[in-house]
């Protein structure tokens, strides 16, 4: 499965990454414009999203991805 996780926090981020046990930690991002770039290049399965970002909301790119 691939996961990404757009987290700004580098702790929560990295602890996400290791609870999943995920091996590539590329699906991972701190900013909106890193989770839009993300999904424009590869599809994925699952998306963990933080809701306070430094350049937005997550709730808006949720809007945005099913608008």
């Amino acid at each position: 499965s691939k996961i990404l996780i757009i987290e700004d926090d580098s702790d929560l981020r990295e602890g996400l990454a290791f609870a999943l046990e995920l091996e590539d930690t590329n699906g991972t991002g701190t900013e909106l414009r890193d989770a839009r770039a993300l999904l424009e290049e590869t599809p994925w399965d699952l998306l963990l999203l933080d809701c306070n970002l430094p350049d937005g909301s997550g709730f808006d790119l949720v809007t945005e991805l099913h608008g």
